[in-house]
């Protein structure tokens, strides 16, 4: 499929813990602070000990969060340590498909990992943001598996690599209005 410049995803990427979703929420943000219409979800951890124990889910349209994960819990959607609560999974897909029922300008979906990539979690929802044709995505991602997902899900998009790292050097200060 062929690129459409008016498409961007903006991959926002770094190993686990390194900041990412805090990140994602930082543009958040900062694009409501230009008055774009934002939309989608963000997952913080919880920490116990030093150690991620558990996720939560946001939406970032409403404001409501659930939980999403916990560190050994036993569950029929597992990935790596974790286990995943149904409702949080069911909740988070719903938070996605609302963002585009609500014509947002930017989706903000964290994170799209490996889960994604055998079709679990996001999948579903990615599958249909890109349908939809969403201008922007902002999308946090682990470095190992960027070139699959944007070849899973993102082949008309424009990709902007962005290192965490960077992101946070440079301020939360993208050019959005290029799609205003």
């Amino acid at each position: 499929m062929k690129q459409n410049d008016c498409l961007e995803a903006i991959l926002l990427i770094g190993s686990s813990g390194s900041g990412k979703t805090k990140t994602a929420y930082k543009y958040y943000g900062y694009a409501k602070e230009k008055r774009m219409h934002v939309g989608g979800i963000v997952c913080p951890g919880t920490f116990v000990n030093g150690q991620r124990f558990a996720f939560t889910v946001l939406d970032l349209l409403t404001g409501k969060q659930v939980a999403l994960a916990e560190r050994d819990m036993e569950s029929a959607f597992q990935a790596g340590p974790f286990g995943f609560h149904a409702e949080g999974l069911a909740f988070g897909n719903q938070a996605i498909e609302n963002a585009i029922q609500q014509h947002v300008e930017l989706l903000i979906l964290d994170e799209v990992g490996p889960y994604e990539c055998q079709g679990n979690g996001w999948a579903y929802a990615l599958k249909k943001v890109v349908a939809a044709s969403i201008p922007q995505l902002l999308i946090t991602i682990r470095p190992k598996v960027v070139d699959l997902v944007c070849s899973l899900f993102l082949e008309n998009y424009s990709i902007r690599r962005i290192a965490v790292e960077n992101a946070q050097q440079i301020g939360y200060q993208w050019n959005f209005e290029t799609h205003l």
